[in-house]
């Protein structure tokens, strides 16, 4: 096993609401786990959206993270993503700048068309037009981020942008073009080729400077594989089930499937494996963990949590921390 010390480690939030926990609680239990993954060392907390759905309960991640700037100090805080044809460009702008200033500088801003057909139904946007609405909006946003008037950031011209490609080459030039992170998810090998396509994308565009990959994977650590997946499994179905809420035509893998293409489960050593698996499979700069897929009780999680942030992120990068 090599040493991953170059690897960075962001929180991917999916605000879950399963049933009996009502959505004050749900959202307390992410901003506790959000403060915790600040005091432990984490890079990155990642706020996603989604709209009229269980799995995720955040329908709008500036507003999040406007909130999550006040109880961290140091970390990084993204959106992962904003669903951009569904927003005004212009408002979104104030909105991206508000929590820029807010948090002294530390917004990722990670854009994308998102996939949810009922979120499109919902804002009576054409999905079919997705990719024409998200160039224009793409446009509007980035002219008024630099503008330094409209919505005057902290970051200069403006934060650090991602776009989530599911491995189209228009996504995947008009990334390059701009010079734009990845945000990727899917099985290992799917995730080569999005990579090796890029990366000659991205020569062709920008030259030899470096690029960022960032990849989504749900984490469960325990004593033993066994037990992490039968853990983690537990809440699968639940999970499973919740998907039909994006979406009338979501057919949603079995739950092995997701396990194997999603999840990285097991004890620490087995966690370390995967994730070199994984840096060497696509170039992974950093690594969004989610913890509690499928709303996982937070007395699975935190700890799970807390023994990532002890026996994995020393190996991945130094200065991991313990919290007070």
């Amino acid at each position: 096993m090599s040493i991953l010390q170059d690897v960075r480690v962001g929180l991917q939030l999916l605000v879950s609401k399963p049933d009996g926990l009502n959505r004050m609680d749900a959202l307390r239990r992410a901003v506790r786990t959000a403060a915790l993954a600040d005091q432990l060392g984490f890079d990155a907390i990642w706020a996603s959206e989604h709209h009229r759905s269980a799995l995720n309960i955040c329908p709008d991640p500036p507003t999040f993270l406007a909130h999550l700037a006040g109880i961290t100090e140091r970390i990084r805080l993204g959106t992962a993503i904003v669903n951009l044809p569904l927003h005004h460009p212009s408002f979104l702008a104030e909105r991206v700048a508000m929590v820029d200033n807010l948090s002294g500088g530390r917004l990722e801003l990670g854009v994308g068309r998102g996939f949810a057909a009922a979120d499109y139904l919902q804002a009576g946007v054409d999905q079919g037009r997705a990719w024409d609405v998200f160039e224009a909006h793409h446009a509007q946003l980035v002219e008024a981020l630099a503008d330094g008037t409209t919505a005057p950031c902290s970051q200069r011209p403006r934060p650090p942008m991602w776009l989530a490609v599911s491995g189209s080459e228009r996504s995947l030039a008009f990334a390059a073009r701009h010079g734009y992170g990845l945000l990727l998810a899917g099985p290992n090998q799917r995730l080569r080729r999005v990579v090796t396509t890029y990366r000659e994308l991205w020569r062709q565009a920008q030259g030899d400077r470096p690029f960022e990959v960032g990849v989504s994977r749900a984490i469960h650590l325990a004593d033993t594989r066994e037990q992490a997946v039968a853990e983690l499994t537990a809440h699968l179905n639940w999970y499973r089930a919740r998907m039909h809420d994006l979406g009338p035509a979501v057919d949603p893998p079995p739950i092995g499937e997701i396990i194997d293409t999603f999840c990285i489960v097991g004890t620490p050593g087995e966690c370390l494996e995967e994730v070199d698996e994984l840096r060497h499979t696509s170039g992974l700069t950093m690594l969004n963990c989610v913890f509690g897929l499928g709303g996982m009780a937070s007395e699975l999680v935190e700890p799970a949590v807390v023994r990532f942030a002890g026996e994995v992120l020393p190996v991945l990068r130094r200065g991991a921390v313990t919290p007070s």
